[in-house]
């Protein structure tokens, strides 16, 4: 068992129920497990092998949930980067990583353009947006570019799933490397804890959790 599968198995039982809301936008678990195929093999289109690191910069939206399934459908290990740090802060954080590929929302694209220049280890930078230039890929042109079938990628609990970076009060931030196997019992915990009932909805800000 891996954290991709809840979503997959998902489309497969329940795929008209709404999987996710925000704003106004709304996506049903078969919708939602799409586009992830899509951006997962756009991905692996690029180059990302098994262990590569995947950051991600956006606010609460639905990018950020589906470039975090997509990383992980790809074999790769998922890097949230904080939206409330600034530029010197985001860089650290995406060089102490070894990321190779860069997700951000089209409100960061300033704050992308100041630091860009110092990230050596960064290939790919993806908006969801109007890309600032050139280089960037848009986060649509990818999935439009993309299959739609489960990537043939083996991932099992002990696969290394993402990095989370402490706040650095007291120094610079630490990474902390989570398993598959770390965030299904941590899913299981919480949702044992609260009760949860099927057919309940959940408020997740900043945080990824999927019944």
């Amino acid at each position: 068992m891996n954290i991709s599968q809840i979503l997959t198995l998902n489309a497969q039982k329940i795929p008209g129920r709404t999987a996710l809301i925000c704003g106004d936008e709304r996506s049903t678990f078969k919708d939602f497990n799409l586009r992830v195929n899509r951006l997962a093999h756009a991905l692996l289109r690029l180059g990302l092998r098994k262990g590569d690191k995947v950051a991600a910069l956006f606010f609460n939206s639905i990018p950020f949930v589906e470039t975090y399934f997509a990383a992980i459908k790809a074999g790769g290990i998922f890097v949230p980067v904080n939206f409330r740090f600034v530029a010197e802060e985001a860089a650290y954080i995406l060089d102490h990583s070894d990321s190779r590929f860069f997700f951000f929302g089209a409100e960061f694209a300033g704050l992308v353009q100041r630091i860009r220049s110092g990230l050596s280890k960064v290939d790919f930078f993806i908006s969801a947006g109007i890309p600032p230039d050139s280089v960037t890929r848009r986060y649509e042109d990818l999935l439009k570019e993309s299959s739609d079938s489960e990537p043939p990628v083996y991932l099992s609990e002990d696969d290394d799933c993402q990095i989370m970076y402490t706040s650095g009060t007291t120094g610079r931030p630490k990474g902390a490397v989570i398993t598959h196997r770390n965030v299904l019992w941590n899913l299981f915990n919480t949702i044992l804890g609260r009760e949860e009932q099927e057919g309940e909805i959940s408020l997740t800000p900043c945080v990824l959790v999927m019944f």
